[in-house]
């Protein structure tokens, strides 16, 4: 059996991200083509950023699932991971359809190959689309080298015919309230971090109980001792979850989905930082985690440092995709940073021709190690 972290190839001393860590690294070092991981707050497009690849949670719904409980939860959605935009493409066009095991899977297919292929006569790819540029979407610390590496990226957008504005996306305007109507405040970064751990204890303790379920004799109550102590905290949490407690979280993604597709009625795309750091050091102790602090701003260090899971809550098609290098911490070679198109509710083909062309301009694939 192989213990201990993945790492990113480019410095095994730093994570490959999760939760789809290894699929990324497999990837970034020509161990596969391609391969596809499970995203329910960012585990393809963390991973993606980690590990200088492309990777798209779809909508949800894109890519069917085969095991329905898991299906009904609407923030949760396999995707494509790979080492350039065409084969992301092309594994969305063999995967994606309709599926009667799942309730939620999509009628409509899209063309993702061709959608890949916009701009191959000579055009613009992106000629008149309008992409509007979030360095921290309202509410995240961002490290300066994070942001100075995808706002440099942006030319590529711009070199494609996009327009790019820097805008705010109104998070920071929610008003969330406890169940039961108390405390009305705004919302921050911490309580949305916090919002993400409590569904995804849920998510979790239902996991636990398919393994049951579907006749695996492994009761993970009853290996706490091996497990972290965050995802044994999960699943204590879950065990306590109250269905009314679960649903009212619903408020705060219908809060998140209303101010993007807000924005997304002016613009074709949002633009993002994947990750807010340079990189995540391996611990010796097996429980690598993430900054408990960004540029002095505490930060939960399982999700709060990743600008992926908002696009969990409203459930808008994103893809990470290599935005360039950053200074390593540890003055080593210089480590990936990823950044996120964001397209409109169930056009993940849009999202597809929005990255080949970022791609076309600004090419990634000579900076993998060999």
């Amino acid at each position: 059996m192989v213990h201990g972290p993945t790492s990113t190839p480019f410095d095994p001393r730093f994570n490959a991200g999760g939760s789809s860590g290894g699929a990324a690294a497999a990837v970034a070092s020509f161990m596969t083509a391609l391969t596809q991981g499970s995203d329910a707050g960012g585990s393809v497009r963390i991973p993606a950023a980690m590990c200088n690849i492309a990777a798209l949670k779809p909508s949800v719904g894109r890519w069917p699932q085969d095991a329905p409980p898991i299906a009904a939860a609407p923030f949760f959605t396999p995707g494509p991971m790979a080492r350039t935009v065409a084969d992301v493409a092309m594994l969305m066009q063999a995967i994606s359809g309709p599926f009667e095991g799942d309730p939620l899977s999509m009628d409509g297919r899209l063309d993702y190959v061709a959608a890949f292929g916009k701009g191959v006569d000579g055009t613009l790819p992106l000629a008149g689309k309008r992409i509007a540029y979030s360095p921290n979407m309202d509410l995240f610390p961002v490290e300066a080298p994070v942001e100075r590496v995808v706002r440099q990226a942006l030319q590529a957008f711009q070199k494609a015919g996009a327009t790019v504005d820097q805008v705010k996306l109104g998070l920071d305007e929610i008003q969330v309230t406890d169940l039961g109507g108390r405390n009305r405040r705004p919302l921050t970064s911490q309580h949305f971090a916090d919002t993400w751990v409590l569904m995804q204890a849920g998510l979790y303790g239902h996991a636990r109980d398919l393994f049951l379920e579907f006749g695996i004799p492994l009761d993970l109550r009853e290996h706490k001792d091996e497990l972290t102590p965050q995802f044994a905290a999960m699943l204590d949490r879950s065990e306590h979850l109250l269905a009314e407690e679960y649903r009212h979280l619903d408020f705060l993604r219908a809060d998140v989905l209303h101010k993007l597709n807000t924005v997304l009625a002016t613009y074709d795309y949002i633009v993002t930082p994947t990750v807010a750091v340079v990189g995540v050091q391996n611990t010796a102790d097996g429980n690598t985690l993430g900054p408990s602090a960004v540029n002095g701003v505490a930060v939960d260090p399982q999700i709060g440092w990743c600008l992926t899971y908002p696009l969990n809550f409203s459930g808008h098609p994103a893809m990470s995709l290599p935005a360039g290098f950053a200074p390593n911490p540890l003055n080593g070679p210089e480590l990936p940073v990823g950044l996120q198109v964001v397209g409109r509710m169930k056009r993940d083909d849009e999202v597809i021709t929005a990255s080949a062309a970022f791609e076309k301009y600004q090419p990634w694939y000579h900076r993998y190690p060999r």
